[in-house]
């Protein structure tokens, strides 16, 4: 099984207050391509500590520069998907999320990794990802993404 990391994003200023970061993944992705997913993922490198990979993703995908200490992980989550007959990922997802302090328009993209930005309310992911928009994110289980977006709401209320 492979190791992952996954960055959520929520903005936590008046402007973008209950808002989560998402990605759409590039046209030239191999699985998943031009579908919405997490603020931030990827692989972690061969005996690679699991916050630095994380913070190096973000870092890479989004271009902003955090540090480890502002990563809070709220779970590792076991992944399979079959894509096809020869190509089945297994993975382990140890899950971040982070507080995002600049403007959507500060960010800047990988173009090998991502197609576009969004901020959309909590609610209105929570809405789509259980409604006739699911088919445009990267497939989860709900109770995945609820739990993603319980952590969320917990932090903005303390």
């Amino acid at each position: 099984m492979d190791g992952i990391t996954r960055q959520y994003m929520y903005g936590s200023t008046p402007w973008m207050v209950g808002k989560i970061l998402l990605q759409q993944r590039s046209k030239n992705k191999d699985v998943f391509p031009l579908l919405w997913d997490v603020s931030v993922a990827g692989h972690i490198g061969a005996g690679e500590n699991i916050k630095i990979s994380a913070v190096r993703e973000i870092e890479e995908e989004i271009g902003l520069s955090i540090q480890p200490v502002a990563l809070q992980k709220i779970g590792i989550y076991k992944s399979e998907h079959k894509h096809s007959d020869t190509l089945i990922d297994c993975e382990y997802h140890h899950t971040f999320i982070a507080e995002l302090k600049i403007p959507l328009h500060a960010l800047q993209k990988q173009e090998s990794e991502v197609e576009s930005f969004k901020l959309i309310s909590i609610d209105q992911f929570k809405n789509e990802i259980t409604e006739v928009l699911k088919n445009n994110y990267v497939p989860h289980e709900t109770a995945y993404y609820n739990t993603i977006c319980t952590e969320i709401m917990k932090r903005l209320h303390q």
